[in-house]
């Protein structure tokens, strides 16, 4: 695969991953998905965005790989994520698009 096809990989991936835990969240919700249940909300939710977090360690190297300056690592995944959480995103091209913004943006 190219570079650009794992990128879209691995950013669908991300976007699976964030479906599980936005369904896992609502598990202590009023119309909670059936398969859930109450707990899942924290024991289930923070391990998932702790994987989110570890994808990102890619687009965060090749950045640098391409000249990125000035941009720590945390700061990178804070601000991904923030952007993630306010747009509940679910889909592979949200996440390249909210990558994209925070890194052309370089955490401002």
């Amino acid at each position: 695969m190219t570079n650009t096809t794992m990128r879209a990989y691995r950013h669908q991936k991300i976007a699976d991953i964030l479906a599980i835990a936005w369904a896992c969240n609502d598990a202590d919700s009023d119309n909670p998905p059936k398969w859930t249940t109450p707990s899942m909300a924290g024991d289930v939710v923070t391990p998932l965005f702790k994987a989110v977090r570890g994808l990102l360690d890619a687009d965060y190297d090749d950045w640098l790989v391409a000249g990125g300056t000035n941009f720590i690592r945390s700061d990178f995944k804070d601000q991904v994520i923030d952007q993630i959480t306010d747009d509940s995103v679910q889909e592979g091209y949200n996440v390249t698009s909210i990558i994209d913004y925070v890194l052309a943006n370089e955490g401002n």
